[in-house]
């Protein structure tokens, strides 16, 4: 069987500071959506998780709940990664990936400022986890 191996040409154009301030401006707005949405989210949540007499009301008051507090959990999460790039930029770690230390690239990071790994780390990283996924062993 003949193996295929592709490789990633490197970008030729690192960022530059002008171009991790845009980055930097983009995280700090996408943070401050996310923390208002949280607060929004559970402000709600509190006003809905009143006493129901009908059953199948509070079974569902029950399902809304849930699912509002695992939206708030990968929001959480999001806002940690933010604050990951963000602290990143500040001590000058930023757009290297975290497996290979070679530079993510320029426009994988204006397109997903919070991506930790190059294309080629991730893309091997995902058939991974669909191997372990799909009961292959690697």
């Amino acid at each position: 069987m003949a193996s295929t191996t592709k490789t990633v040409e490197l970008e030729s154009n690192p960022l530059t500071s002008m171009d991790l301030q845009e980055i930097q401006e983009t995280l700090f707005l996408k943070r401050k959506a996310l923390s208002e949405n949280s607060i929004q989210l559970m402000q709600k949540t509190e006003h809905s998780r009143s006493n129901h007499s009908d059953l199948v009301d509070k079974a569902s008051a029950e399902e809304e709940f849930r699912m509002k507090l695992r939206t708030q959990t990968l929001e959480q999460n999001l806002i940690r990664d933010i604050d990951n790039a963000l602290q990143n930029i500040k001590n000058g770690e930023f757009g290297y990936c975290e497996l290979c230390g070679n530079e993510i690239g320029k426009k994988r990071l204006q397109a997903h400022p919070m991506a930790t790994h190059c294309i080629e780390c991730k893309t091997t990283s995902e058939m991974k986890q669909g191997y372990r996924t799909s009961g292959k062993l690697l």
